[in-house]
């Protein structure tokens, strides 16, 4: 990752200075982007992984206010937070909360394979030991 990316991770995850556009969510917050800022976070001293979920929280909020005009970024983002919250961050009923929103994923997905992504990552949270 250069730089520039870090300094907006940064920007947007530590400092909490702005929300990404809606043009550039799919983009720019990805599973990537949210380990970096997860791994930035813990090296400024702080050992609590909520920042970067509530900073995701946050921006979906900000999209949904024009939920027509930003339904791809919504299920987009929604899909990072449940897979994020569900797989990877394990707070309290964090698969409860992972299927959530991956839910609200699946419910504005427009194409099969992002549907069929998604669907196997509830699968991973919901059945964590099948083969």
């Amino acid at each position: 990752m250069d730089d520039i990316t870090k300094k907006r991770i940064e920007d947007i995850f530590y400092y909490n200075k702005s929300y990404v556009e809606p043009g550039s969510v799919c983009e720019f917050l990805t599973e990537a982007t949210v380990f970096c800022a997860e791994d930035m976070i813990r090296e400024k001293g702080i050992r609590n992984d909520d920042k970067v979920v509530f900073k995701l929280i946050s921006q979906l909020i900000y999209l949904e206010k024009d939920f027509e005009e930003n339904k791809k970024e919504i299920a987009h983002l929604s899909y990072v937070i449940g897979n994020y919250v569900g797989l990877f961050s394990h707070p309290t009923n964090g698969d409860d909360i992972g299927v959530y929103y991956l839910n609200k994923a699946l419910d504005l997905a427009e194409t099969d394979e992002f549907k069929a992504t998604i669907l196997d990552a509830i699968d991973m949270i919901v059945n964590p030991f099948d083969d």
